[in-house]
């Protein structure tokens, strides 16, 4: 598979990507989906943005057992917001509930919603730093 820049990140990935919002959410099917993306060279995920503990917990006891084997293969993007602007606070931790089930880290933050700069854009940006 081809692959490119991601903006100005310095990562490059190949140039289909896998979204996670609508996964099956059983074992197997999450297994076989991303067996299959690192076959195909498929490297970037896009995650479902939610919080782990209070919102689609199903999803990631499904993603994260499958993703495990397969870390050091994927470039993920991990949404801050629930899936917009909102509390602040919960929004952080969801995003640091998040990291555990991902292997610590997320190559790269994706702040949803942003509609104009300042106020709850702005503070995303401030925490995330």
């Amino acid at each position: 598979m081809e692959r490119r820049a991601l903006g100005h990140t310095g990562l490059r990935v190949g140039e289909i990507g896998l979204g996670t919002e609508h996964l099956s959410l059983d074992a197997a099917t999450m297994e076989a989906v991303l067996g299959s993306a690192v076959d195909a060279g498929a490297d970037y995920v896009d995650l479902l943005y939610c919080h782990p503990r209070t919102r689609h917990a199903e999803f990631w006891e499904a993603f994260g057992p499958a993703l495990a084997p397969r870390r050091e293969s994927f470039i993920l993007a991990a949404h801050w917001g629930n899936p917009g602007p909102g509390d602040i606070d919960e929004c952080e931790r969801a995003f640091a509930d998040a990291l555990p089930l991902i292997g610590g880290h997320a190559e790269v933050a994706m702040v949803d919603v942003v509609e104009e700069w300042g106020g709850w854009c702005a503070q995303s940006f401030e925490r995330l730093e």
